[in-house]
């Protein structure tokens, strides 16, 4: 492994680049969401498993429905610039017993209906419908110019329909699905919070980074997210050195200095409405709904925010890429260590960015390389680098990011004798094929560390930058002093070992309801 202090700073100066920002939108890329998966309880010893029913496995033997999926019915896709359908939620999560407006804007104008569904395993069906609404209408909105200083894009669309949430609702990950009468289709994620029950665990949504990768409109001239804008192509074409910095897109030039420092949560997702990466949340959902644990469901501003009782759940499980943190973010999950309660970080790459949120305006800040002009604590860019407040990452994860893989490349095994890889059949230096990829973490020697009982390094994985610089790939386990369990996979690719029928891995699943049923012991 290279410096890491040399890293860090190669790292800063590549943040800017468009070349570092596509590597990160693209790596890793699954498009298709898990088909059938298999009984996930299937050949695992009762030691493992959780024990009785719950509200979980009680909603998950309701009939399902894959009724949801793009196609189905003869359902479509538009695009962000032709905006045949395109709809947003009036908050990310809501609590059962609560309201949720949709805004919604067509072109042309025409009916609709939405269709909700809760997301799960329903015997391989993967989602339930809940509901359908009435015959709604809506017509065309505007697609607001980007702030000149900021780039933030926020629309104002009237609301289309209001979802009064039944009390009765298991909580869980939602999906509005908007269907246009020509057959147009569009997506409108949305958690559904219980906050006054209590479960063995509460899985965590990285509502901040969805937003930050979020580029509607990606239409070639409007789109913004923290790492791209748009520069128009006929400004690219009279510009040599600009034109060799940006690649085409639709009707506009890719630009990395064009990206916002502040994104909106009132505006759609772009493409289809799925976030990108959601096929890593949607992989977990299906295999931990069909094991039967007890969850509970919120996002990462509901962690931000203070609506998470720690104190409620044996543990918080953060199932995707989790990359943009706030400091109440960062200081309830590390709140939440010291009380006992532990923690599970799925893939990779989380908690790099520091960011704020302003609640009043549903507004995200990133300024990273650019001058941040309204600093709070310290600047918006990485949390191991803050100016006079740094943090590693691996103070609370164990280990933290260190670079981008290309392509595919096997997990290498270590540490086989640990309860971890108990029942895995698993030795030292044997490879999981195919499960390191988008990025990955590490252990760096000289940062500071999590102040752990014990730590194990569970994978010892080699893999190579775009530069050259190689590394070594970790996935650990360490034990606070609190008793808290702290878990990170290291890699993209961990979900899709769980629960995409593709990918699925059978000793990484037994891996995995190890560290749970230690958690839950």
């Amino acid at each position: 492994m290279s410096s890491p202090s040399k890293f860090l700073r190669d790292l800063a100066k590549k943040t800017n680049t468009a070349s570092a920002a596509r590597a990160v939108l693209r790596a890793a890329h699954v498009k298709s969401g898990p088909g059938k998966l298999g009984d996930p309880r299937a050949g695992l010893p009762a030691s493992v498993l959780p024990s009785g029913g719950n509200r979980i496995t009680a909603e998950n033997a309701r009939p399902g429905s894959a009724d949801w999926r793009m196609g189905a019915g003869k359902s479509r896709a538009g695009t962000d610039h032709e905006r045949q359908i395109k709809g947003y939620a009036s908050t990310d999560s809501v609590a059962v017993g609560s309201a949720i407006d949709f805004h919604v804007a067509a072109e042309p104008a025409g009916a609709f209906t939405v269709s909700v569904y809760r997301l799960g395993f329903y015997g391989g069906a993967s989602a339930r419908r809940m509901l359908v609404s009435p015959r709604l209408e809506a017509g065309p909105q505007p697609v607001p110019t980007p702030d000149a200083e900021t780039g933030r894009i926020a629309v104002e669309w009237p609301v289309a329909w209001t979802l009064d949430v039944p009390a009765e609702w298991v909580p869980g990950t939602y999906l509005a699905v908007l269907d246009k009468g020509d057959g147009f289709r569009n997506y409108v994620p949305f958690v559904v919070r219980d906050d006054d029950a209590t479960a063995d665990f509460l899985v965590v949504l990285p509502s901040t980074s969805w937003q930050a990768y979020n580029w509607w409109p990606r239409d070639g001239i409007t789109g913004r997210n923290v790492y791209y804008g748009y520069v128009t192509k006929e400004a690219a074409e009279s510009d040599p050195d600009l034109k060799a910095k940006f690649s085409a897109d639709a009707r506009g030039w890719i630009s990395n200095p064009s990206r916002a420092t502040q994104v909106s949560f009132a505006r759609p997702y772009f493409a289809d409405g799925l976030p990108d990466g959601f096929v890593r949340e949607q992989s977990f959902i299906q295999w931990a709904e069909g094991m039967g644990y007890d969850l509970s469901y919120a996002t990462g501003l509901d962690l931000h925010a203070g609506r998470i009782d720690p104190a409620k759940y044996k543990g918080l499980i953060f199932a995707g890429h989790d990359e943009y943190w706030s400091t109440d973010m960062y200081r309830h999950a590390e709140e939440a260590v010291a009380a006992g309660t532990s923690l599970a970080f799925l893939t990779a790459n989380n908690a790099y960015w520091h960011v704020r949120y302003d609640e009043a305006t549903r507004t995200m800040s990133c300024y990273k390389g650019f001058e941040d002009p309204h600093v709070e604590d310290f600047p918006t860019g990485m949390w191991r680098a803050g100016d006079g407040h740094p943090r590693a990452e691996q103070q609370l994860m164990g280990v933290q990011y260190s670079g981008i893989i290309k392509g595919r490349l096997p997990l290498v095994v270590r540490e086989s004798g640990h309860w971890f890889w108990a029942g895995t059949g698993l030795k030292d230096g044997e490879e999981l094929p195919g499960l390191l990829g988008g990025e990955a973490d590490s252990l760096f020697e000289d940062m500071p560390r999590a102040k752990g009982e014990e730590q194990a390094l569970l994978t010892a994985s080699p893999y190579t930058i775009s530069n050259g610089t190689r590394f070594v790939q970790n996935t650990s386990v360490y034990r606070a002093p609190s008793g808290a369990w702290v878990f990170t996979a290291g890699t993209f690719l961990w979900p899709l070992a769980l629960g995409h029928p593709t990918y699925q891995d059978k000793r990484v699943t037994r891996a995995m309801a190890n560290f749970f049923a230690r958690v839950r012991a």
